[in-house]
């Protein structure tokens, strides 16, 4: 499909300009798996990781905020 073409080619541009990409939104396997073939680096979504609340969020101390486990490689799951 279009849609698909579309990312493919967005993760292929992103490549050549060394940016990493990012899907939001995942929310099954399946997803994961597709982002994985056309050549998305993480993703982001409540099949990845659970919702945190607001207020857990805003109390996290600085340091621990750049450990966002709320984003997952998707090529390399196990390491998250």
């Amino acid at each position: 499909p279009a849609h698909e073409a579309l990312v493919k080619s967005m993760c292929e541009v992103a490549s050549e300009l060394g940016i990493t990409t990012l899907a939001e939104y995942v929310q099954d396997a399946a997803t994961v798996h597709k982002l994985q073939t056309l050549g998305v680096h993480y993703g982001q979504g409540f099949f990845l990781a659970e919702r945190e609340a607001l207020e857990t969020l805003i109390a996290k101390p600085a340091e621990k905020a750049n450990e966002d486990k709320n984003v997952v490689s998707l090529h390399h799951p196990a390491a998250n």
